[in-house]
């Protein structure tokens, strides 16, 4: 007797009547030529430089920029989240179409917001490699309430690629003695993310750090490069930044997290701290 499928329920809400959301938001699709014919999806696990499952792939015909993630409702989805993306839109389209702005202090908290909802709902589709708890996700919801251990970069590329998305997750412990910290295999708790994506001309550079330092401290980014719009630091940020971002900088923002992570773990610089809102 097969088994009985269980309904899915809304990631924001639990609600059910679930939707699919674009995670390229369908409006874009109006103002960047993302161009291609299909897509490759990917899951490597590693514990440091050590590959620990195999590797995972998955290849759709639909470009990319048609992905959609089932993890909304539909309440959600056209409720808030389509709040969220009305406020950010204005400020959206020069940085996606390789315009100028000025970003000031609500513009950036709108971007910010969005790039945050975005990464937290995208998480969700692989829930065992999620950082963000529950009542995290229940604050953005209710109050768009960013949580204090983000922060959000936003640069300029000269590419081609008009869409690419990278997100990479650790669970990072202290070192005894200077020694690299023994991970246990499919620890059950990730405390450490990144999530890079290319939108047109804008590269999104979403960092989580649930730890005992902030993302300032783990991520060292230039201002000139990219720019930082969450926790803020100025009232307005002339777009574009100075500096255009090269294939070998978005690469290194990609994968800047192996790195960092490796080296802070040996180092033993971060340390696994509850979060007041999870049940452990």
């Amino acid at each position: 007797m097969a088994k009985p499928q269980l309904q899915k329920l809304c990631v924001w809400c639990g609600g059910k009547g679930m939707s699919g959301e674009h995670f390229w938001s369908e409006w874009t699709h109006d103002y960047v030529d993302y161009g291609g014919t299909g897509r490759k999806r990917g899951l490597h696990t590693r514990i440091l430089d050590v590959e620990v499952h195999e590797p995972k792939s998955w290849a759709k015909n639909s470009p990319l920029n048609n992905l959609k993630l089932r993890l909304p409702c539909e309440a959600c989805n056209n409720g808030w989240m389509s709040t969220c993306e009305t406020a950010a839109k204005p400020h959206l389209i020069p940085m996606i179409t390789g315009g100028s702005c000025t970003l000031d202090a609500d513009a950036q908290r709108a971007v910010a917001t969005w790039c945050v909802m975005k990464a937290m709902l995208a998480e969700c589709d692989k829930p065992d490699l999620a950082v963000c708890p529950q009542a995290d996700r229940d604050e953005m919801r209710t109050s768009r309430t960013i949580p204090d251990y983000f922060e959000v970069r936003v640069g300029r590329h000269g590419l081609t690629s008009k869409a690419s998305y990278l997100r990479c997750a650790e669970t990072l412990y202290v070192g005894e003695d200077g020694k690299a910290p023994v991970v246990p295999i499919d620890a059950p708790i990730k405390n450490v993310m990144t999530a890079t994506w290319v939108i047109g001309t804008l590269v999104v550079a979403v960092m989580a750090v649930r730890s005992n330092i902030t993302p300032d401290q783990m991520f060292k980014v230039s201002e000139t490069l990219a720019p930082r719009i969450w926790p803020q630091t100025t009232d307005t940020i002339a777009w574009p930044p100075p500096v255009t971002m090269t294939k070998d900088h978005t690469m290194w923002f990609a994968h800047r997290l192996d790195a960092s992570a490796r080296m802070n773990a040996r180092a033993g610089k971060l340390i696994w701290t509850p979060h007041p809102h999870e049940k452990l």
